[in-house]
């Protein structure tokens, strides 16, 4: 985790978190994805866990990315290490195992430049877990302007030997597709940090949405029937805009 990013995620949890009402959880997504920090109301805990990531390490595919000997050479038995990065089995994870049998309002921030090179489950299906949470997946675009890749990854453009197969380079742009759908079909928002908006001002303007939402409900006209059902919500008057999810699933 950047700097950068460690004092704005602080800032946000300790506006955003109740001790009372609130509870967060932590995921660290890399090459795989582990549950730092399970649901807890414990300012101290989730900052506790916030200091515990530390910065990404680029490490080229087939290098080695920890201490090196004299010369620079790995020392010996040293494993080799691939860069990569789990993105969709993160959001699989926080919604299917984390929040799935949580009530109330949920829902997931995810600060990542979009790019998934490990993943064992499709952006589809890590789509539609998060569906059937009822989570909304707010998805902030952030890469690291200073090294050649952000999480561990290769920079943009590249394509990278895994084994004897060459994975496809995937672009900034791509990255930037994935995550705004991500968030449009889940009902989230879509955010990317810049000099003009930076993490800060990106995590106030997520605490306001969070903080003022409205809950709309209705009876269907085909109950019984399972399955994704599309809906549509719209607005009379002029000059506002409706961020909801596209739809549901319905029954099992």
């Amino acid at each position: 985790m950047l700097p950068e990013e460690r004092r704005a995620s602080h800032a946000f949890l300790n506006h955003m978190l109740r001790e009372d009402k609130d509870a967060a959880f932590l995921i660290r997504f890399d090459r795989e994805v582990e549950l730092i920090k399970d649901l807890t109301s414990s300012r101290k805990e989730l900052e506790a866990a916030l200091n515990s990531l530390a910065a990404p390490e680029f490490r080229r595919p087939g290098g080695f990315g920890g201490p090196r000997g004299p010369g620079g050479a790995p020392p010996p038995g040293a494993r080799r290490r691939f860069g990569g990065t789990s993105l969709h089995d993160a959001v699989y994870l926080g919604c299917d195992e984390v929040l799935k049998k949580q009530s109330g309002r949920k829902a997931v921030i995810v600060l990542s430049d979009g790019v998934d090179n490990s993943s064992k489950v499709g952006l589809s299906e890590a789509i539609e877990t998060a569906q059937r949470a009822d989570t909304l997946v707010y998805s902030i675009l952030f890469a690291d302007p200073t090294g050649p890749g952000f999480g561990g990854r290769p920079a943009y453009g590249r394509r990278v030997r895994v084994g004897k197969r060459r994975t496809p380079a995937i672009s900034r742009l791509d990255g930037k597709r994935i995550l705004e759908r991500i968030s449009q079909e889940t009902g989230g928002g879509f955010f990317e940090v810049s000099g003009k908006h930076p993490l800060e001002d990106i995590y106030k303007r997520i605490d306001e949405e969070l903080r003022h939402q409205y809950s709309l409900g209705y009876t269907s006209g085909r109950p019984g029937q399972s399955g994704y059902r599309k809906i549509r919500v719209t607005l009379q008057q002029k000059g506002l805009a409706v961020q909801a999810r596209d739809g549901y699933y319905a029954g099992g």
